[in-house]
């Protein structure tokens, strides 16, 4: 089922390539930053579980920011405020380091297969930080000040 789900991911993302303009990056600056370690799980055996946050950025056109574990969509209202700041923003999960999901808080106190249930798959026991949404929201905003 993910094979079968990785070609249909890759289908649309190349449909997307055949009909994009391009703009070549040329003098355009690029900068890599680095954001600390965020604990978001504590794991009965392995101790903390960190969120590791990355981003680049191609001159004011676009940042990537990128991190370990997969940010679940119901984080997508919350990010939404990141369009205010003018420039285009792609947030991505499954960077390097441990892999996770990353519910907020929301969905940690209902629970469910993100939450719990996948945590047998993983290799993990234990439990979400409190206030994980205040977490990555402040790793995220870091990482956007460290790019200027």
């Amino acid at each position: 089922a993910y094979l079968l789900w990785s070609k249909r991911a890759a289908g649309f993302i190349e449909g997307i390539v055949e009909t994009s303009s391009w703009k070549g990056l040329g003098q355009m600056p690029s900068q890599h930053v680095r954001g600390d370690p965020i604990t978001v799980f504590k794991d009965r055996d392995l101790g903390d579980v960190a969120l590791l946050i990355n981003a680049v950025s191609f001159g004011n056109e676009l940042k990537i920011i990128t991190m370990n574990g997969e940010l679940l969509s119901e984080w997508a209202d919350s990010m939404n405020d990141l369009s205010k700041l003018g420039d285009f923003h792609l947030i991505s999960g499954y960077g390097p380091g441990d892999c996770l999901y990353i519910p907020p808080d929301r969905e940690v106190a209902r629970g469910g297969y993100e939450v719990e249930r996948f945590q047998d798959f993983f290799g993990l026991s234990g439990r979400f930080v409190e206030n994980i949404d205040i977490e990555v929201r402040n790793g995220i905003n870091v990482v956007l000040r460290r790019l200027g």
